[in-house]
């Protein structure tokens, strides 16, 4: 699977490479998963019209899970969510903003949501060469039956 994040998008909070990304789908027949900036119901269908196999949410799913579920619900095992934490504490926004939210608190309200996985990105160490968080990615694949 080819992992793209929409890096200006997530910043933005809409999905600005979205034409970039259909040009890209079409140089592969690989599966792909979309992330950055993903916020609304019309930009993960124009996704999919477009060949994108899976979506991304961050922010958005961290800020609604109603939304979150709903969206799960239509579209079962292709809506992924991204989970950005300082060790357990979730940040949204790019990293700019703190969600008030422990990393495992959200993991158990989502668990029956039928999400495709959880992408869990520790930025205390990410950018920094140090590796992954082992510690707490291992605690997360134990609390749930998620794909992490």
């Amino acid at each position: 699977t080819i992992h793209i994040v929409d890096l200006i998008g997530a910043k933005q909070q809409s999905s600005i490479e979205r034409n970039y990304i259909k040009e890209l789908r079409q140089l592969t027949d690989k599966s792909m998963e979309v992330g950055g900036g993903i916020r609304s119901i019309d930009t993960i269908e124009a996704y999919f019209n477009d060949g994108i196999d899976y979506c991304i949410v961050g922010t958005k799913g961290i800020q609604d899970l109603a939304w979150l579920e709903q969206m799960a619900n239509q579209y079962p095992n292709r809506i992924y969510i991204s989970v950005d934490a300082y060790r357990r504490d979730v940040k949204i926004n790019g990293w700019e903003q703190d969600a008030q939210l422990d990393l495992f608190d959200l993991v158990n309200e989502i668990e029956r949501f039928p999400l495709g996985g959880i992408i869990y990105t520790d930025i205390s160490k990410d950018g920094r060469l140090e590796g992954p968080n082992f510690e707490i990615t291992g605690q997360l694949v134990a609390a749930s039956d998620k794909q992490i």
